[in-house]
């Protein structure tokens, strides 16, 4: 038996690769057959999450063959899937076919970049008639992040009644939308997201 360590990295802030501050599950099925979660030598799922700096290891490994799945929970059960959730901040990789010889010293993976999980938004401000929200454009951001401003605006005039702000590629978390200048009026508006 060995155990198996390594690091997972994703985006954090505009850092393009740093270890997952957030936990990211990690699964071991027999290479090339994930109808089931392969088992440790206690007969234990080989599936864990990353702790503190990304890091994760699994231990008891049986001699073979495996993928190694990582961020992406098809294949669990509905409990390993509530135990073990994807982080949907990132996208998932697998490593294919990495040999585990048992009795042998701890195997290091070493570092596994997941991409960001990233889409559209388009936020709509509706207003009243005798507002005008054209001449800017709307803004979103997020702590460690650097604001985006809109990629594409529509309406925003008196006549219009809404305005529409459009930021592509925008990091999933949690954004504050700003309009460029004070605005007089209750405003109502909608969000919508697309991959």
């Amino acid at each position: 038996r060995t155990s198996l360590t390594g690091v997972v990295n994703g985006a954090t802030g505009d850092t393009s690769s740093s270890p997952v501050t957030t936990s990211v599950p990690i699964a071991l099925f027999p290479a090339g057959d994930h109808s089931a979660v392969a088992t440790n030598l206690a007969d234990e799922p080989l599936i864990t999450a990353t702790g503190a700096g990304g890091t994760f290891t699994l231990t008891q490994i049986p001699t073979g063959t495996y993928d190694i799945v990582i961020n992406d929970v098809s294949h669990l059960t509905a409990a390993q899937q509530t135990a073990f959730p994807v982080n949907p901040a990132y996208g998932s990789t697998t490593t294919n076919a990495l040999t585990i010889v048992g009795n042998s010293p701890p195997q290091n993976l070493g570092a596994v970049t997941l991409a960001r999980t990233t889409g559209t938004v388009t936020v709509t401000v509706n207003y009243d008639s005798s507002e005008d929200l054209s001449g800017g454009t709307g803004t979103l951001s997020a702590t460690g992040w650097t604001a985006r401003t809109a990629d594409t605006t529509t309406g925003g005039t008196v006549s219009d009644g809404s305005g529409s702000y459009t930021f592509h590629s925008v990091p999933w978390g949690c954004w504050t939308f700003t309009l460029p200048f004070g605005v007089s009026s209750v405003h109502t508006g909608t969000v919508s997201t697309s991959s």
